[in-house]
Order: C-alpha cells, then sequence, then structure tokens
C-alpha cells in the first residue's frame, strides 16, 4: 500500500485525480486486510485492492464535496451502499477522485 501512496503523492500533482488522499486509514486498513489474508480469509477479488472513490460517494467521517463550494466541509454520517460492499469485500480505500460538480 505504500508504493500506491507514493504513487499518488508523486503523480498527483500533474494529474490532479485525487482531491482527498487518506494515508493513514489506507495503511492501517491495509495492514488490518493483510493479516486476514495470512489467517487464511478471503473475502473475494476485492480483499486487499487499493480504490479511489468518487468525492460524491458519502464515506462516513470523510469530507466529500460533490466539488461544490456549497459542501465544502461536509462529512457524512454513514457509508453509501457501494462503500460498504466495497468494505466487506475487503477493498481498501485510498481517497476521493475529482469528479464535476455534482456529478
Amino acid at each position: 500500500m505504500g508504493a500506491v501512496l507514493e504513487r499518488i503523492e508523486s503523480e498527483n500533482p500533474k494529474l490532479n485525480v485525487f482531491v482527498i488522499v487518506l494515508p493513514e486509514r489506507a495503511l492501517e486498513e491495509a495492514a488490518r486486510v493483510e493479516k486476514e489474508i495470512l489467517a487464511g480469509e478471503d473475502r473475494g477479488s476485492l480483499h486487499v485492492i487499493p480504490i479511489g472513490l468518487k468525492n460524491i460517494i458519502y464515506t462516513q467521517g470523510v469530507r466529500t464535496t460533490m466539488d461544490s463550494a456549497f459542501f465544502e466541509d461536509f462529512f457524512p454520517e454513514y457509508d453509501s451502499t457501494v462503500v460498504q460492499k466495497s468494505k466487506e469485500a475487503g477493498a481498501v480505500i485510498v481517497g476521493k477522485t475529482n469528479t464535476h460538480e455534482f456529478a
């Protein structure tokens, strides 16, 4: 996961893909799901796969602006279904990606 985060850090200034990066959260989650795999648990094809979510998808406790100044300080109180399902499948959320305002 460190290599993924390093790549985001080095390339994002040029590409402007990620508007929010969650390095600490991603590293913690990656360590947790790696332990699951080492213990023989398999959640499926997304287990330990890093993903970025569009900045319109509600992610509990993570700033979700929908690329609008109106929602500049909006922090959802719950995860959307796609986030819940991704987490259940073992995906590791590394951040929020750029989008058009309100997509």
